[in-house]
């Protein structure tokens, strides 16, 4: 929804207010109509009293309540109307279109079936009716699913369907399919999530899944894994079964999608799963900056109408890939070297080096051919419930957030004695903080019975999968990075670290401690620089050279700032990207004691 035009909102908002889109009229339908307005059967009338003299001015129309979003703002009116179809359909009007011309707000609608007496007057009416129109019910208006609130109170489906306790207005088009689930949730467990038992890498693809609604509640970093193995491995099944966590398998993307759609698919499966298969469809020019744009979790920013600029689309959610190679051998195709930041994004998981190549334990099958076919008819059949039911468990138990980070840093540690990680490898330490996390995903929805595992079970896969990344690790050639550029992102993420979400985001610069910064760069002062840098011009230099300098041309290397700037001063213009060319420690783990589920 933008502010310029007054949808009807999708289907899936009237679900999320059913009890308020019936069919059948309320009590008393004249109990908020302001002085003047009565509501017959067939619409709702102006006169000075309700009687045979009253003038018809428009069909069933119902005030359902004022909304705004969680932070407060784009206050709008709700509505209910009746069209000839004799369907109601909720309808939203931003309220600042009552500052400009009355056709901004009633054209949409007539278009949306609402039928209006004829006449200047009538409309002159109607736009009065619906600026003074008021009652006490107050609801969120949300734009992406995932959750509504800070407290965690409410989680919104990607179909745009609500679990928790607001009353919620879902505004943006409902991409999801319209049947998101199948059975319950003991026919998924006992036909999809009961066969990870023995099958670590099928439980950790739906651990991954499940992590979606952790991810945010956390303040976690999404997480993506890619299931790399040959052709008829069962790497599709395992992302296919992760996908059954939150609705239809069927419904998996490609890599093949353009950038933008990417960026609409990770928006709209914010909160949950985002799962494409075959990587090696993905424009091979293209791949680096599609992880870049998944993992940094928000898209371009982009213009309204009136030339303001929108909010731009954001997202946190567990991502699953599949593909017959890796994200360095396909950039490789398009002679790109695979930087840290691209692997963190999307870990590298060996899928084809199994028992039975993604598997371990058939559960009866005769062989592996027999069990793959089992498991797709299983999540083909069950499938959009363990992640609504994950949901509800949290929101039951959201006074637990920090016992859950807790539990991150404990199994961290855990996984560092495990498998000897190097206090000092940072990228190693990154990618386990995103598999404890995934342990505790899987950890916790066992606990409260959706996945048919054992604790110990989701643990132990999750780990072991980090386990057998890290030997491939340690394998590969040192990228020790210079002090150049480790003391930059230092000070950058110090200064960075205590923003507000609103101060960064954002197309113009604004101020911070060391300049100032916007969506793709942070602009260094020369004094902040020189201070933090021994060799200034070297480390620029060095910064250049990987591209993660912005200058004006002609050899220099500072940019100017715009003319919104005052004085326009000239700056290091470093890219955010310099956080993401190495992982970065974690630090030292504390061990918190206490780990139980609930």
């Amino acid at each position: 929804m933008t502010h310029h035009v007054a949808p009807s909102v999708p289907a899936a908002s009237a679900r999320a207010l059913c009890e308020l889109s019936s069919s059948t009229a309320v009590d008393d339908p004249n109990d908020h109509l302001p002085a003047g307005y009565y509501m017959r059967k067939d619409g709702i009338y102006i006169s000075d009293n309700a009687d045979e003299d009253a003038v018809w001015l428009c069909s069933p129309l119902r005030l359902v309540g004022d909304a705004r979003t969680p932070e407060g703002s784009k206050w709008s009116l709700i509505l209910q109307l009746l069209d000839r179809d004799r369907r109601w359909k909720l309808h939203v009007i931003p309220k600042e279109l009552f500052g400009g011309p009355a056709s901004k707000f009633i054209a949409p609608l007539l278009g949306a079936g609402l039928d209006l007496a004829p006449g200047s007057s009538a409309r002159k009416h109607l736009a009065a009716l619906l600026q003074i129109w008021r009652n006490e019910t107050l609801l969120l208006l949300v734009d992406k699913p995932g959750w509504s609130d800070r407290e965690f109170t409410t989680f919104v489906l990607p179909d745009g369907t609500p679990i928790g306790t607001q009353d919620v207005i879902f505004t943006k088009d409902v991409t999801a399919p319209a049947a998101s689930s199948a059975g319950s949730i003991d026919d998924w467990r006992n036909n999809v999530g009961a066969l990870g038992v023995g099958n670590r890498l099928l439980v950790t693809a739906v651990s991954v899944a499940l992590a979606g609604p952790l991810i945010e509640m956390l303040g976690e970093e999404s997480v993506g894994l890619h299931f790399r193995g040959v052709s008829s491995s069962g790497k599709t099944t395992l992302i296919r079964a992760g996908a059954s966590v939150w609705g239809p398998p069927a419904g998996t993307g490609g890599w093949n999608a353009t950038k933008n759609g990417l960026e609409a698919a990770a928006a709209a499966a914010s909160g949950t799963v985002l799962v494409i298969d075959e990587i090696a469809e993905a424009p091979t020019n293209e791949l680096g900056d599609l992880l870049y744009l998944l993992g940094n979790g928000r898209g371009k920013m982009r213009m309204e109408v009136s030339g303001s600029r929108a909010t731009s689309a954001s997202w946190r959610l567990g991502i699953l890939s599949a593909g017959e190679v890796s994200v360095a051998e396909h950039m490789r195709i398009a002679g790109r070297h695979a930087k840290a930041g691209h692997e963190m994004r999307l870990l590298d998981v060996v899928a084809d080096d199994r028992l039975y190549r993604a598997f371990d334990d058939l559960h009866g099958s005769g062989a592996p051919a027999e069990f793959v076919d089992r498991l797709q008819r299983g999540y083909s059949s069950s499938y959009g419930t363990a992640g609504p039911a994950f949901v509800r468990f949290l929101i039951e138990n959201r006074h637990n957030v920090a016992k859950y980070r807790s539990m991150i840093e404990r199994i961290s540690v855990a996984g560092a004695d495990s498998y000897s990680v190097a206090a000092g490898d940072g990228q190693a330490q990154r990618a386990l903080r995103r598999f404890a996390l995934v342990a505790l995903a899987g950890y916790l929805a066992t606990g409260a019975g959706i996945t048919g595992w054992t604790p110990a079970c989701a643990l132990r896969a999750a780990l072991e999968t980090f386990g057998a990344w890290h030997e491939r690790h340690k394998q590969q050639p040192s990228r020790s990075e210079p002090d150049w550029m480790a003391i930059t992102r230092s000070f950058v993420e110090a200064a960075t670290a205590g923003l507000e979400e609103a101060q960064v985001g954002v197309a113009a610069p604004v101020p911070c401690s060391f300049g100032w910064l916007d969506d793709d760069y942070f602009y260094v002062t020369r004094e902040v620089w020189q201070r933090h840098h021994t060799k200034p011009e070297e480390a620029a230099r060095r910064l250049d050279a990987h591209g993660l300098l912005k200058t004006n041309g002609g050899g220099g290397l500072q940019f100017r700032m715009p003319r919104s700037i005052p004085r326009r001063p000239w700056v290091y213009a470093v890219s955010v990207r310099i956080l993401d060319e190495v992982g970065v420690a974690a630090g030292p783990f504390a061990v918190v004691a206490g780990s139980k589920a609930a």
